[in-house]
Parts: C-alpha cells; sequence; structure tokens
C-alpha cells in the first residue's frame, strides 16, 4: 500500500456516524518513506470553522492589520517576524509576570510548581497563552468544534434555533516520535496539582517559536512535515445528533470544566 504524499495534509469530509467510525480506530498512518506505521500518540483539536488557524491565544495577538502586510509586500508578515523569537519570548514572560503580579494572593497560585503551571492556572481565567492546546480524546475535541453551537442552544429561546449551516473541524496530530520534532517546536504533556481542566479534557500541548511562521499548520508544512496533520470536516448539520452521543459519553461542560465555570456553564 503507498504511503500519502509527502507534505500533503489529509481532509475527510463526513458525517458525524462516519466520524464516529473512523475516531474509534487507531488508524494505521504512512509515514513517508517507511512502510505504514502506528502513530506513536495521535493528538486532537476542534475548531467550530476550518478556516480557523493553529495558532495560540498568544500568536493570534501577533497578526497584523493588512494594511500593513500590504504595504510591507509581505503576505505572511507578523510580529515575531519582524521583532525576533526573542522579543517573543521576554513578551510572553512580561505577560506571565504581569500576571502573576495582579493574582498575588489568590490561593491557587501557591500549587502552582512551574511557569507551565501558571500558565495553565492564568489560561483558566482567560490569559492570553503560548501554548497549543490539544486533545488525547477525538470526542472532546469534536465538543470543543460544537461549543458555539452549544453556546446558542443553552438559552432560554434555544428551541427556535435551527441547525447550522458549514462543517466543524476535528484536527488529528500524528505522533510517531515527540523526540524528533522540528526545531522551533516543543511537545508537552502536562502533570500538574492546579491541571483538573487539563486532565478532565486529557490535554497536550504544542508551543511554537519559529520565527517565519505563527500556527502549526504552515509550520510544519515549511518543514515538509504536513503530513504529520489531518483534518475531518464534520456536517454541522448532525450537530443535534453529535452533542446527544456526546452527552452519552458524559462529555459535556460539567465534566470537562471540574470546577464553578462547568458548574455555571
Amino acid at each position: 500500500m503507498d504511503s500519502p504524499l509527502k507534505n500533503t495534509i489529509q481532509i475527510k469530509p463526513c458525517g458525524w456516524e462516519e466520524f464516529l467510525r473512523l475516531a474509534t480506530r487507531t488508524q494505521a498512518t504512512g509515514e513517508p518513506n517507511k512502510s505504514w506505521s502506528y502513530p506513536r500518540l495521535v493528538l486532537y483539536r476542534g475548531h467550530t470553522s476550518p478556516e480557523w488557524p493553529l495558532s495560540s491565544t498568544m500568536e493570534r495577538h501577533l497578526r497584523l492589520p493588512a494594511s500593513s502586510v500590504s504595504s510591507e509586500g509581505d503576505t505572511n508578515l507578523h510580529l515575531r517576524k519582524l521583532n525576533g523569537v526573542e522579543w517573543y519570548r521576554e513578551e510572553c514572560g512580561f505577560a506571565l509576570d504581569r500576571f502573576l503580579k495582579n493574582a498575588n494572593g489568590y490561593g491557587e497560585l501557591d500549587k502552582c510548581e512551574n511557569n507551565l503551571d501558571k500558565w495553565l492556572l492564568g489560561r483558566h481565567f482567560g490569559l492570553a497563552s503560548p501554548y497549543l492546546d490539544w486533545t488525547f480524546s477525538p470526542f472532546v475535541a469534536a465538543f470543543f468544534a460544537l461549543s458555539t453551537f452549544v453556546d446558542q442552544m443553552s438559552g432560554l429561546r434555544s428551541a427556535y434555533h435551527t441547525m447550522p449551516d458549514g462543517v466543524m473541524s476535528v484536527w488529528q496530530l500524528n505522533v510517531w516520535d515527540s523526540e524528533k520534532w522540528p526545531d522551533d517546536v516543543e511537545f508537552i504533556v502536562p502533570n500538574s496539582r492546579i491541571g483538573s481542566r487539563a486532565r478532565a479534557q486529557q490535554c497536550a500541548f504544542t508551543k511554537l517559536e519559529s520565527k517565519n511562521e505563527i500556527d502549526l499548520m504552515t509550520f510544519l508544512e515549511s518543514k515538509n512535515c504536513a503530513h504529520w496533520l489531518m483534518r475531518y470536516d464534520i456536517e454541522m448539520s448532525d450537530a443535534s445528533m453529535a452533542l446527544k452521543d456526546l452527552q452519552l459519553m458524559n462529555i459535556n461542560y460539567l465534566n470537562l470544566f471540574p470546577d464553578m465555570t462547568g458548574a455555571a456553564l
């Protein structure tokens, strides 16, 4: 059996039932120049729209207005490219320091053992983070891809909502050997006393510090590794069916956010 084309992202349009069938099996995936094999790890991330980039919340702040990009003549211009990686690291450090200063006195900080713990805690409350979150569960990823629809259906007038159009996307990242990733990207599985949400959501993280790229997809394409990515485009017309199945799996806000936020949602 031939392996897929190197540096090609596989996109699989499907309905919800087909996604269930595909996601419940660990799929053999061909590494270029090697025989078909099973990835060591498979990670997932859900997006409401297939147009959303694989960028952390911090990296999303690095994008420049279209007028700035056109005036410089570089269609891939952003602040990290303009100012360098060291500048970006310093800005991340400043952001974390400001959060810690403002949060001083709140007891949860006492449980943090390292900077990753502090970033995890901060992002729970809206702190922009350089970490892009993934999950080991395709169904948790699907729930977050449906989150906009979930929010719409939670209102008092939910009976008047119609099924949304378009597709939602679940990204799949195949990891054969996390120690052989391209330079400038780090792979992290948290082990934290404060990470109750991370545990509930079965989280892992990637951290990208490429000077030229601010989203993981274009970075992997630039390194001839786009074949590590796969994207399921699931029909949003199946959203109601999907939510019913996810509820039967106990995948909902209450269990994914085991704190007061989950209780409120």
